[in-house]
């Protein structure tokens, strides 16, 4: 009760005292209310005074603000400040990491926002610097499949002393149990880009990462984490297998967006310090006020701007004049991000080193892309890995030339730290530098970077066969290694053009096992296409076989009825013709003698004997039947003038008939 007594007390007499001094200002202030062009152009000075000297702002494109930025960057948060200057963003979890009562604060804490809205320059630049000295903070960014390994090495490195072997687990437990930096200090725990950890591991109970978490109290060790709004969901589960129960403005936070006013103050901030705009002390011309609202206007949603896209316009347009018309040939605020990009390594005003490396630079921002479908930005290359991507091979100069140019000039990348390389090996190591090239890592600046750089990555490479063709190759195997089923790999003439039009060298392990998947499936169905053409081949080769023998019976039944016709007709001439045209119609049965001759012996049975039909029968037979003689040469005695010779000269003139006739002649 004396501490509580002793505060209220001094803070009472610093009300007054503070009270004391407006007063002698307002008394010895002007009376006349300053001009509206002196409130304007001092709402929000590209500099800020701190007692004598002057900081002046700093932008950084879309690289977040740190601790070299604290100076100023408080004056860029929205809201209202208290007393010492502190907006509530960021009293609010001041007050509640410097409580030393773990019933009066939190053991896990959640900064969340959209991707973009400032929750690492918030934290970095505007919290962390701004901490009592008893906290000792560790902050790391989270990774997809090692981030328990990050916190646990950064977390012996604040604190040599801790064994080795220990798990994460029972590292900050023993942190939690006072031993490691000084007992009168709280360790705060910050994971920043915690979507990373989320997409891959958030849906498991039983993770490293949550069971460690576990150990915090809030007393003595204490952990934020920073996420993507839209991971909300994961988020809650994460917490709730904490067992910490989600309460805004007690354990989580979200990051303001910028209001439109403001954002036209910053960005009239950035446009001054960026020389774009005319210093403090000029107004802004009419075309320079167009010029921020309709910026702000539309990169706002909803009357909101994310400081990201603020700060990558203002990136974007420095150099340029800031009026109307530029925005318009710009294409707008929007589309501002891939016309950056054009004027930056495709158009005829680009710089020659740019243009130079356009295409090695494509490469290295391809292979930095994270897999489609996702807009997470962590997914780091290594110095060596970027270089073989580039194409430049063994060329050292030409590759670290790249880097810089995407490093510190147009910032589209930025140096991570790698998981597990002990810089204190590197320290006597005689082959240090290239060690060092080598351990380096590359990642996206932003997350806001990935739909932009992924749209027009994919522009460029749509303009020609070959980068269509690669293009159809990420696709491919993005989807198939997400869900290895046949249905996702490329179909046999994809495969083709794949092959013909891409650089094999330049295939990562995925897809080329993709192409080998897609090889065996298409070799099976090809190998099955062919038995059933095959099969097909010999089953219609059998149907047409089966159908021209049909069509030849058929034919044969019509031309044999139509045989049988004639024969008949012949037949049914013979038996009624005279005796003198038997011999023409017997020649004309010859053609049909297989189909004359049963009818022919049909119809002699049943013709009477010695009748003039049996006779004209039995010529037309005598030519396949020699018994018929024997016929005709008893007959011969009882034919008439006409027909006696013609029946003789139709017996062959053999010695056995020549004796029958000169027998049945001696009877006459």
């Amino acid at each position: 009760n004396h501490f509580l007594s002793t505060l209220d007390e001094t803070d009472r007499r610093s009300r007054t005292t503070r009270d004391s001094l407006h007063q002698h200002a307002d008394s010895e202030a002007p009376a006349t209310p300053p001009s509206e062009s002196e409130v304007k152009s001092s709402d929000i000075p590209p500099f800020v005074s701190s007692g004598k000297r002057q900081i002046r702002i700093v932008p950084k494109g879309i690289r977040s603000f740190d601790a070299h930025d604290a100076d100023f960057f408080l004056k860029l948060l929205p809201g209202a400040v208290d007393r010492d200057g502190l907006p509530d963003s960021v009293r609010f979890w001041k007050t509640q990491i410097e409580e030393p009562d773990a019933e009066k604060t939190f053991s896990v804490g959640l900064i969340y926002g959209p991707s973009g809205c400032g929750k690492s320059s918030l934290v970095n630049a505007g919290l962390l610097p701004r901490l009592s000295p008893d906290i000792t903070t560790v902050f790391i960014e989270a990774t997809p499949d090692s981030t328990e390994a990050r916190l646990q090495r950064a977390i012996r490195k604040m604190c040599p002393t801790l064994p080795n072997d220990n798990s994460l687990t029972e590292t900050i437990k023993t942190l939690r149990m006072g031993f490691g930096p000084s007992s009168e200090k709280k360790i705060l725990i910050v994971i920043d880009q915690f979507e990373q950890w989320l997409h891959t591991t958030g849906n498991n109970p039983d993770a490293e990462l949550v069971q460690a978490l576990r150990q915090c109290d809030g007393s003595r060790v204490q952990c934020i984490v920073m996420v993507r709004d839209d991971f909300w969901m994961a988020t809650t589960e994460f917490m709730r297998q904490l067992e910490i129960r989600i309460a805004e403005g007690q354990n989580s936070a979200a990051v303001d967006l910028f209001p439109e006013r403001h954002a036209i103050k910053v960005l009239d901030a950035f446009g001054r310090a960026f020389g774009s705009l005319p210093d403090e002390t000029q107004e802004l011309t009419d075309d320079q006020t167009a010029f921020l609202s309709q910026a702000v206007e539309e990169l706002s949603t909803d009357d909101k701007v994310i400081c990201v896209r603020l700060s990558l316009f203002a990136e974007i347009m420095r150099g340029k004049t800031w009026d109307p018309e530029t925005l318009r040939k710009s294409g707008g605020a929007r589309g501002v991000g891939a016309t950056f990009l054009e004027e930056t390594f495709s158009a005829s005003t680009a710089a020659p080193e740019n243009r130079y490396h356009q295409r090695a630079a494509r490469k290295v921002l391809a292979a930095l892309l994270p897999p489609s479908g996702t807009n997470i930005r962590g997914h780091m290359r290594s110095y060596e890995e970027l270089k073989s991507a580039s194409g430049y091979g063994q060329d050292g100069r030409d590759f670290d030339e790249l880097i810089t140019l995407l490093d510190s000039d147009i910032r589209l990348i930025t140096p991570t730290d790698p998981d597990g390389i002990d810089e204190d090996e590197l320290e006597h190591d005689a082959e240090r530098p290239r060690r060092q090239r080598a351990h380096r890592y590359f990642q996206l600046t932003h997350d806001y970077l990935v739909p932009s750089l992924r749209g027009w990555l994919t522009q460029k490479q749509s303009e020609t066969r070959r980068g269509r063709a690669e293009l159809l190759l990420a696709e491919r195997a993005s989807v198939w290694n997400t869900k290895r089923e046949n249905r996702y790999l490329p179909t046999l003439t994809e495969s083709i053009r794949i092959r013909l039009l891409t650089d094999r060298q330049q295939w990562t392990d995925p897809q080329r096992e993709m192409i080998r998947r897609a090889d065996r499936v298409h070799g099976r169905n090809s190998a099955g296409v062919i038995a059933i053409a095959a099969i097909l081949v010999v089953g219609v080769w059998g149907v047409r076989r089966h159908f021209r023998r049909q069509q030849a019976q058929a034919t044969a039944a019509l031309e044999r009825e139509a045989r049988v016709g004639q024969a008949a007709t012949l037949i049914e001439g013979l038996t009624g013709a005279e005796i003198s045209g038997v011999r023409a119609i017997v020649e004309a049965i010859e053609p049909y003698r297989s189909l004359a001759d049963p009818m022919l012996t049909e119809k002699l049975r049943t013709a009477p004997v010695g009748s003039g039909q049996r006779l004209r029968l039995s010529l037309a037979l005598l030519p396949v039947d020699p018994s018929q003689q024997d016929y005709l040469v008893e007959q011969l005695p009882n034919l008439g003038i006409r027909e006696f010779p013609f029946v003789r000269d139709q017996l062959p003139g053999s010695p056995p008939t020549v004796q029958r006739l000169w027998a049945v002649a001696e009877d006459e």
